[in-house]
């Protein structure tokens, strides 16, 4: 947009607000709704509003776009988690597993701004926002046939079955 560099560290600071906003409540979200719901949901909203991101060319609607992208981000990060510690499982121990997810998404952090940057001189900042969002769609397909993975038991609504009832 050729707004410069403030623009730039506008939109990363609201982008970081909407992501502390949505970790606020999706962390509860996720364990009362289940984990897949909240990872679907929000690669499905991160992933278009940074496609979003790409195609405007207002900078009000630019930063509206980065709040959203940042929500998205907050909705679907509980949930993986969550994932990643019911498919370990209390009885195991999870180090190994956690330091592997987390080199992983590191790897993504590190790799991802530069090719994205590399596509960016190549293309343009659209192409460059328009694969991200793409690649966020399908991890968005790739999630769909999984398995919600967080045990019906710990589901706050599958215990004390009847209690709403026995209240009333």
């Amino acid at each position: 947009m050729g707004e410069g560099p403030q623009v730039a560290g506008l939109a990363l600071a609201v982008f970081a607000a909407g992501n502390a906003l949505a970790l606020t409540f999706t962390g509860r979200l996720t364990d009362k709704l289940g984990r897949k719901p909240l990872i679907l949901t929000g690669l499905v909203v991160c992933a278009l509003a940074t496609i979003g991101v790409g195609l405007v060319s207002s900078v009000p609607l630019f930063v509206l776009l980065s709040l959203i992208s940042g929500m998205g981000s907050g909705t679907l990060n509980p949930g993986q988690q969550a994932a990643v510690a019911d498919v370990i499982g209390p009885e195991r121990a999870g180090g190994k597993v956690l330091s592997r997810y987390q080199m992983s998404a590191d790897a993504g952090q590190i790799l991802g701004p530069i090719l994205a940057g590399a596509l960016a001189d190549a293309a343009g900042f659209g192409w460059a926002f328009g694969v991200s969002g793409g690649l966020m769609l399908l991890a968005a397909l790739a999630w769909l046939p999984a398995k919600e993975t967080m045990p019906p038991e710990e589901n706050p609504e599958n215990k004390n079955p009847g209690s709403q009832d026995q209240r009333a």
